[in-house]
């Protein structure tokens, strides 16, 4: 495949705000450039605003929605990175 997947991202709620999230992201996405991948997609619960916020400042776009997407039927966005560049 060409394209990895990152299916699940969590910080526990004392660790928010510290920067662990932004460094996972960061070693999933070299993680997937040093396997040969062009791209990381990922799905995000819509409302989560600050997710979505340290994505967009990753470089991160989106691609699309998922109505119903999560177990309690909320929406996902689904958004996508290339990783021809891992400037962020």
């Amino acid at each position: 495949a060409q394209v990895a997947r990152l299916y699940s991202l969590a910080t526990d709620a004392n660790a928010r705000g510290a920067g662990v999230g932004r460094r996972l992201l960061d070693a999933s996405l070299e993680a997937a450039a040093r396997r040969g991948r062009r791209s990381l997609r990922l799905e995000v619960r819509e409302s989560n605003e600050a997710a979505r916020a340290l994505y967009a400042r990753l470089g991160f776009v989106e691609i699309g929605r998922r109505e119903g997407y999560y177990e309690d039927g909320a929406p996902a966005v689904r958004l996508e990175r290339a990783l021809g560049s891992l400037a962020g």
